[in-house]
């Protein structure tokens, strides 16, 4: 869009009067055109069209920097949790937090501004982080309890003077900070020897989802809208080499069990929406649609359950301990499931963590326990020993063909289906021969061999 290369305001209306809203409509027309359309003198379209060529401009770089790009991460501060996510959170990249109310996604992100503040030898960036919201302000108190009950930040430089927020309320707005303020934010940082190194936006979904009916204007809006976001923000990710972590909220996928697939290109479209917005037989889908599904370099989906996990007093209640007899006390907290739907680093997988005082932790030590990848895709093949052919009753008409061979198979063995054939072929006129229709069929019902000696009646 030509309202956030930097040019003047007098030109953006000039030329949004005229029609030319996009960058390409611009470059892709003459001069002249453009002059007469917006009745400006060439010599302002040309200083124009040099003034947006410049921002797109975009200097070649060294080959050793472009295999550094991307190669940085941030730490989550569980082990497995890095570990499953290919190391942690790696910059360059649009990361997306979905999932309900209370399933942890606004604890995630506030361990991550802080943790990003760590050195790197500890998993941090040594970097800031700015902190976008856009329904409450940033909850303040449950980053100075992280500060202070997280064994990693312990000790450490990290503080809240490194966490910059501000409350967003509209797209607009929004897409303001992206392209003007954020810059100047970022060079400021570099100047306080604290880059800027990530960004969270929570939540990207109350911004766009209003509670309006959807028309075909709104629907094109919201999608025009999540475009321009979208390369807002991957150009920051991608020139100031930050990571970007968005927080999405779900929706309730519905059933459709008699839709037919071949009928309407909607329902190909719930099909795609549900492989990459929700987990595998989840209820919940990622909200925004496909459109944004697209944007993303990688969907987290973040869940509870109704179990709980049991944990021990921390050592900072010690003197608390004391104070009632010596007594270990036990709480319990809500397990929850952090769900790797797709990413461009990490293979999809599962692990279960709960939420306490110091922050995110996995329940289990054991990698081989706690990860769980997608469901292996079922074998095709039969074996002869296991099968059990469903009643007839609760067999569909199409599927008649098969239960009969998986009853042949279950009466004969292993012998070839072609002898099998040729011997009930000879059985049935053989019966016929000795007018005994009806006995080889009872034969066959129960289970005879029609290849054995039988007693002609």
């Amino acid at each position: 869009s030509i309202f956030y290369t930097g040019i003047s305001h007098n030109w953006q209306s000039a030329l949004k009067k005229s029609g030319f809203l996009t960058v390409s409509d611009v470059l892709l027309s003459s001069i002249s055109d453009i002059s007469r359309r917006c009745r400006l003198a060439p010599q302002v379209v040309q200083e124009i069209v040099d003034s947006i060529a410049r921002a797109l401009d975009r200097p070649p770089s060294l080959l050793r920097d472009v295999i550094r790009d991307g190669s940085e991460v941030v730490t989550t501060g569980d082990t497995l949790l890095d570990q499953m996510l290919g190391g942690g959170i790696r910059v360059g990249m649009i990361w997306e937090l979905a999932g309900e109310g209370a399933s942890g996604k606004t604890q995630l992100a506030l361990q991550l501004s802080l943790l990003v503040q760590l050195p790197v030898t500890q998993g941090g960036l040594n970097g800031s982080a700015c902190y976008l919201t856009t329904s409450t302000s940033l909850p303040t108190p449950r980053l100075i309890e992280l500060l202070h009950e997280n064994p990693l930040l312990l000790g450490s430089h990290c503080n809240l003077d490194n966490v910059q927020t501000s409350v967003i309320k509209s797209v607009n707005s929004l897409l303001y900070v992206l392209s003007q303020v954020l810059p100047a934010t970022i060079d400021a940082a570099k100047a306080r020897f604290m880059p800027l190194k990530l960004l969270i936006i929570d939540s990207l979904a109350d911004l766009l989802l209003e509670d309006k009916i959807s028309t075909t204007t709104t629907l094109a809006d919201r999608s025009r809208n999540l475009s321009a976001i979208a390369a807002q923000l991957h150009a920051l990710a991608a020139t100031h080499q930050l990571a970007v972590v968005a927080i999405n909220r779900v929706t309730d996928v519905w059933e459709r069990p008699n839709a037919d697939p071949g009928l309407s290109g909607e329902l190909i479209y719930a099909d795609h929406a549900r492989i990459f917005g929700c987990a595998e037989g989840g209820s919940k889908s990622a909200a925004l649609g496909l459109v944004w599904a697209n944007q993303v370099n990688a969907r987290i989906m973040l869940t509870r359950t109704d179990r709980r996990h049991a944990i021990s007093a921390r050592n900072h209640d010690r003197k608390r301990q004391r104070a009632e007899g010596g007594v270990v006390r036990m709480d319990d907290s809500t397990v929850r499931r952090l769900t790797v739907i797709f990413s461009s680093v990490c293979t999809p997988a599962s692990i279960e963590f709960i939420i306490t005082s110091q922050g995110v932790e996995t329940c289990l030590d054991d990698l081989n326990e706690t990860l769980m990848p997608p469901a292996p895709i079922p074998a095709t093949g039969v074996s002869a020993a296991v099968v059990v052919p469903p009643p007839l009753a609760e067999v569909s008409p199409l599927d008649v063909g098969s239960v009969v061979s998986d009853l042949r198979i279950q009466q004969y063995g292993d012998a070839p289906i072609g002898e099998l054939e040729d011997e009930e072929e000879e059985a049935y006129w053989r019966g016929m021969d000795d007018f005994s229709v009806a006995g080889d069929l009872i034969d066959l019902i129960n289970g005879m061999n029609p290849s054995e000696p039988r007693a002609h009646q």
